[in-house]
Parts: structure tokens; C-alpha cells; sequence
């Protein structure tokens, strides 16, 4: 197997294109790793590592770029009392200087955490059950603080993933099965495999798990936010997006694939395979690609297929060529498949084949190409008191140079938030809190609960030990409230290695960097461009224009989304009852576009970033050549535009950003070649 890259590019310009690339997978099988049949595949964070369990009892931990895994002596985990093991999950945080965790789901309603250097159990976890105690879903949140297990007599149970804890517990939907926590909110979704007569309809419901207390970050309560009629029949396992966070994948007993969004809360997108393809059958299990840019099906009838996200296009399927067909490989007792998170490597179980017995394990390497002209970035997550940042070599050579960004992972307007940026720490505070800090504030104009502002100014003068300012605001991180550690995601404006060797020993000792690459993709379909020539009669600024730059940033959103309701707008494939939106008329004077999406998702994007992106566009394009760069903020910042206060508006959103349109000279354009667009929530001050 090839090394797997740090960032990729997915160079489809056609489905035609894109069959003849996969057609090349390169397929390994490896035999007998298990004695029965496997049950479930996990791999770790970082791509190196494959965890597969099995009826049989026994969990195997191998790295794939082996020529024989088997040859390797620690693979294999003891096995214990628990009898099978239904599904694994690694832990998502890796800590520097620890061993990998991974947990499993058993048949004696346990779930276990192991650790996979010294093949130990570090802890058992009894789940809450009823009259059948058989646990089916197990799901590990992004932050590493939570594991949820769902049991087939429909109990949801949350884990504390610290002290391994059962923190709460509650009957879900009928039928309740499998879980997925979103990647970035405080959200859980939970689907049922089980549908009857009385029941028909397989069930996707959404449940937030928040602290009843600000005070007791333990006192979990889940709470269901809303409850869909999802598929007829049985649903799988749900997936989130890796790329767009609030998009939701399952599949259904129907045949169906359905993509969800967590913002509406209805299906955006809906996939029939069946149609051209020849395929037929339920839907046992769906995965996304690492890029977020297709879609996978494994079904009823053994076949693995993989579409186009956006079209629902078919681009592989195992029966094609280059697929398990033409290696003689029966796939209908596959129980399930998993991709990797850092490359184009699908791995799945191979059962009852001519040439392999049960326990057998197949991946593709798909496709690898490298990029090394955009930037990188990255960021480290740990949680740290606050009178962390008042310590020496982190205040003066960190914090006072404005080195140091950083923003706490809580949720504004319930609970408190912390953020530094350009030497300055800024807190929202709840009422509890802010009464016991002894530090002045302000009350926030914004939130469904009352809050009160705190900024301090760590780079003035008077921030020094012994001075008035400085030992007040120690006291407060030290002996309140505010002493509580606190998860921060940190980042550094202009990292150096001096920069990085400071944070690294001082604020995140033993925490490896998470890194961000920059994920490219080409939509298949080229797409008609709306004119950037404001219409005849309009000037600069008055209403009309207004609404034509309105409409114009609206078009622009949903191109950088690859949203369907573009490509798709003409051909009679959106339903009317869900979108009326159409695209303003296309540039008659400008041929069909291929366009390129470049992405960077995840921690904090320092500012000295996107500006080596933006000049980069700026000097590779063109004359004749339009392009836009989005920058969307954190929605829990306690800041926006030039250190305003901010708020999530009633609808739960706060997320406040910019679009740069560079327009390109193959127009007539009033004044300017290009236009900015500021885009502000609904409760901030700026606005």
C-alpha cells in the first residue's frame, strides 16, 4: 500500500473521467485474521491504524501498509468474557506521549475502553437496558469527551469519555439503533433499524446534550430536538459530513440514500442507485469519502457503490470493472466497510468467497494525488486553566506579541466563553459566574440568558506581576469560578519554531498538532455564471443594486456549498415543495464554467493565512479569470467586527464571515474589479 499523503486532490472532471480512474484500484486482501465473522471496521485518526472486531471475541489492530499484518506480534487484543464484538470506535483526540484508545461495544451490554499499547482494559462501562440487553450503536464525539451506545431495546446511553461515567440515559425513538455526534455542536443523531407494521417508517431523531447547570459541566441532560419519518423501513447507521459539518448521510431498507441537513432538518438530497444501475436491495451501510465528495452504499445484495455527492451519479461500483468482480470475490456477506480519514482507501469485509473464508478483510487505494502550493495550517486542542495564560514565558512572549490566538470550545449565551486575539483576553460570562469573578464588566445586549462582558488587555503595561490589574485577575483564574480548565483550540498568527516550541512546552505539553490541509475539488458538471455586471438603470449603493449584489453573494454561497439547486436548476430534479429558489440568469456572453472548491475546514485559521491564500489567487489568476474567497467565524465567539459583542440569533446561528468577489476584466464592471461582502448575525453589535 502507498503512503498516505497530507493532502489530496480529487481530479474528476467527468463520471466518464472518474470511472476510468477507478477502474485502476489497486486491491489487497488479507485472509484469516478472524476465526468468524468480522463485525465491524474502525480505522484511527490519523489513517495509520485499522481496528477490526469479530464474533469470535477478538479485536485486531494492524497497520495495512504491511505485506502481512498477521506477521506483526501485537495485533491482537485478548480476548475476554464479552463474547462478540459488535462495533469498535477509536478515540478521535491523539495525545501526545499516550497510547491510542479505542472502545468496543460488546454482547454482555458492556463498553470497553482499551488501551492498544498494552493490550489492557482501562475501563468497563454497563449500559442501561430492559428486557433485551444487546447494545448495537457506538459513537466517539469529535472532542473526545463523550461516547454514546445504543441498545436494541431503545435506550441511549452517554458516556463520559474522561472518567468513564455513565452521565445520563434516556428511551430514544422505537427501534432507536445507531448514533453519530455532530462534528462541531453539541448534537447526537440517532437512527432505528427496526420497522413493523404499527411502526412502518424507520426513524431519525436529533437530540442535544447539554449541562442543565453552568455550574456542573457533568449534569448531562439529553434532550430530543426533533424526531423524522426518515425511510421506509429500517434505517443504517447515520455519517456526518467531513467536510460540511451539518450534512447528515443514511441509508434505508427502501433502497434509498438520503443526505440530511441539521440546519433545516429535512432531506436536501435524496439518491435512488437502483436507477441505471441494476442494483437492488436495502441499504446496510453508507460512508463518506475523507474529501466529503462522494458517497458510498454497501446493500443487502453485496454490491459497494460509490456516486457523486452532488448528482448522485454512479462513479464505481464493486461489480464494474477493476471492482470485486473481476476478482472473482463474492461480496454479499459483507457486514460492513469503512474509509480511510486521511486518503482514497475504502476497506470492507469479504465473506464466503470462492477463494477467501470468513475473517477476511479487502481495501482499495483509489486514488492519490499531491498538491504542495497551497498553504497548511494547523492548531492544538487542550484544556488548561486560565491562569495559564498568566504565566511568564506565555504572557510576554506569546500573548503580548499577539502570537497567540485562542477560543474556548463552549457555547455562547449558555455557558462561559473565552477568546484571545491580538494580545487581548475577552470573556462572556453567565450571571453565576460573573457574580463571583470580582472583575468589572459590562451586560451583553444579546443572548436568551443574561451574560456579562470581561475584557482584559494582556499586553498593557500594568499586566505584570505585583501590580493591582494583574493580581486581581489572578486571583479570579485561581480562586472563582473561573478556575475551572477549560478546552481551548489554539493557534499562532505567525508560528515560528521558537513560537511553536513555547506553546508546545508551556500551553499543550504532550498535545501533537492537528494540521489543516487544503482539500480540492472539481465539481463533474461545468455551471452556467450569472452576470457581474450590475443591471442598466442601477447605481452604485441604491436599492436595486443592492439587491442584485444580494443575489449575486446568495449564488456565489451556494456554489462554494456545491449545492444541487445550481447545477441542477433547468433539468426538473428539485422538487418545487422544497426549494423555490432559482439562479439569476446566466452571463449569455460566457460559456458553461468548470469550477474548483478549495477548502479548509477545522480549528482556527490564522489571518496571516488567508492572506497568503488570497494573494496566491490574486497572482495565479488570470485577466480573464473570477474568483471568491469565503471566511466564515465562529458562531461561539464572544467578539465579531472590531471586538463588538456577538450573540447566536432565535435560530441558533451566529456565525459571522466576508466574501471576496474578484470579478475578472472580461466585463464591463462600475468602479471596481472586485466587491466584499460583509455578512453579520442577526444579534451583534457591528451590525
Amino acid at each position: 500500500m502507498v503512503p498516505l499523503p497530507s493532502a489530496a486532490i480529487i481530479p474528476f472532471e467527468s463520471a466518464a473521467k472518474a470511472k476510468a480512474e477507478l477502474s485502476t484500484f489497486k486491491t489487497t486482501t488479507f485472509t484469516r485474521l478472524h476465526t468468524d465473522t468480522i463485525t465491524s471496521l474502525a480505522w484511527n485518526s490519523t489513517g495509520t491504524r485499522l481496528a477490526s472486531g469479530s464474533r469470535d471475541g477478538t479485536i485486531r489492530i494492524w497497520n495495512p501498509e504491511r505485506a502481512d499484518p498477521r506477521n506483526t506480534p501485537d495485533l491482537k487484543l485478548p480476548r475476554g468474557k464479552a463474547g462478540v464484538v459488535r462495533k469498535i470506535v477509536w478515540d478521535p483526540v491523539q495525545r501526545k506521549g499516550e497510547a491510542e484508545r479505542l472502545a468496543t461495544l460488546n454482547s454482555d451490554a458492556s463498553v470497553r475502553i482499551w488501551d492498544t499499547k498494552t493490550k489492557t482494559v482501562v475501563a468497563e462501562v454497563r449500559c442501561k437496558t430492559s428486557h433485551d440487553p444487546v447494545l448495537i450503536g457506538l459513537a466517539w464525539s469529535a472532542d473526545g469527551k463523550f461516547i454514546c451506545a445504543v441498545s436494541r431495546d431503545d435506550y441511549i446511553t452517554l458516556i463520559d469519555a474522561q472518567t468513564f461515567t455513565v452521565l445520563t440515559s434516556t428511551r430514544g425513538p422505537y427501534g432507536a439503533s445507531y448514533a453519530s455526534f455532530h462534528p462541531t455542536h453539541p448534537l447526537l443523531a440517532v437512527t432505528a433499524v427496526q420497522a413493523t407494521q404499527l411502526h412502518p417508517y424507520g426513524k431519525l431523531s436529533f437530540y442535544t446534550y447539554l449541562p442543565s447547570s453552568s455550574s456542573d459541566p457533568s449534569s448531562i441532560v439529553l434532550k430530543e430536538a426533533i424526531q423524522l419519518n426518515a425511510h421506509v423501513g429500517s434505517c443504517s447507521p447515520p455519517h456526518f459530513s467531513p467536510i460540511v459539518p451539518h450534512n447528515l448521510l443514511l441509508g434505508g431498507a427502501d433502497s434509498l440514500i438520503s443526505l440530511y441537513s441539521t440546519h433545516e432538518f429535512y432531506p436536501i438530497r435524496t439518491f435512488d442507485y437502483n436507477k441505471g444501475t441494476g442494483l437492488a436491495g436495502g441499504v446496510k451501510e453508507t460512508g463518506w469519502t475523507w474529501c466529503g465528495g462522494f458517497v458510498t452504499r454497501l446493500g443487502d445484495d453485496g454490491v459497494v457503490w460509490v456516486g457523486d455527492c452532488e448528482t448522485g451519479e454512479e462513479v464505481w461500483s464493486s461489480t464494474s470493472t477493476g471492482g470485486g468482480g473481476q476478482l472473482g470475490l463474492k461480496l454479499s456477506g459483507s457486514e460492513t466497510l469503512a474509509w480511510s480519514p486521511r486518503g482514497y482507501v475504502l476497506a470492507l469485509t469479504v465473506e464466503g468467497g470462492r477463494r477467501l473464508r470468513g475473517g477476511d478483510v479487502m481495501y482499495w487505494v483509489i486514488l492519490v494525488i499531491q498538491d504542495d502550493q497551497l498553504p497548511s495550517t494547523g492548531y492544538w486542542s487542550v484544556e488548561i486553566p486560565l491562569a495559564r495564560f498568566l504565566e511568564g514565558a506565555v504572557l510576554d512572549e506569546l500573548i503580548k506579541n499577539g502570537s497567540l490566538l485562542a477560543l474556548s470550545d463552549t457555547q455562547i449565551d449558555s455557558q462561559d466563553t473565552f477568546c484571545i486575539a491580538d494580545g487581548v483576553l475577552r470573556m462572556a460570562l453567565t450571571k453565576e459566574t460573573y457574580e463571583k469573578a470580582g472583575l468589572e464588566g459590562h451586560v451583553s445586549k444579546f443572548g436568551k440568558k443574561r451574560r456579562w462582558n470581561v475584557t482584559a488587555d494582556l499586553k498593557a503595561s500594568s499586566m505584570v506581576a505585583g501590580k493591582k490589574g494583574f493580581e486581581r485577575l489572578r486571583w479570579s483564574f485561581t480562586e472563582t469560578l473561573l478556575s475551572v480548565p477549560v478546552r481551548f483550540t489554539f493557534a499562532l498568527a505567525n508560528p515560528t519554531p521558537e513560537s511553536i516550541a513555547l506553546l508546545t512546552t508551556h500551553l499543550c505539553p504532550g498535545t501533537a498538532l492537528t494540521t489543516v490541509e487544503p482539500i480540492i475539488r472539481n465539481p463533474p458538471q461545468a455551471l452556467a455564471v450569472p452576470s457581474f455586471t450590475p443591471p442598466e438603470g442601477c447605481t452604485l449603493g441604491d436599492d436595486y443594486w443592492k439587491e442584485w449584489a444580494l443575489e449575486l453573494h446568495e449564488w456565489i454561497a451556494l456554489a462554494q456549498l456545491g449545492s444541487g439547486r445550481l447545477w441542477d436548476a433547468g433539468t426538473g430534479r428539485i422538487d418545487p415543495y422544497y426549494s423555490t429558489y432559482a439562479p439569476p440568469p446566466p452571463n449569455p456572453s460566457s460559456p458553461l464554467t468548470p469550477l474548483t472548491h478549495i477548502s479548509y475546514m477545522g480549528g482556527l485559521i490564522p489571518t496571516t493565512v488567508i492572506t497568503e491564500i488570497f494573494d496566491l489567487l490574486w497572482a495565479n489568476a488570470n485577466d480573464a479569470q473570477w474568483w471568491s474567497l469565503n471566511v466564515q467565524g465562529s458562531e461561539d465567539a464572544p467578539i465579531s467586527w472590531d471586538g463588538r459583542d456577538h450573540g447566536r440569533d432565535k435560530a441558533g446561528s451566529g456565525e459571522n464571515g466576508y466574501t471576496i468577489l474578484r470579478m475578472g476584466s472580461r466585463e464591463e464592471v462600475v468602479d471596481e474589479e472586485g466587491l466584499m461582502w460583509e455578512v453579520v448575525g442577526g444579534e451583534d453589535e457591528y451590525s
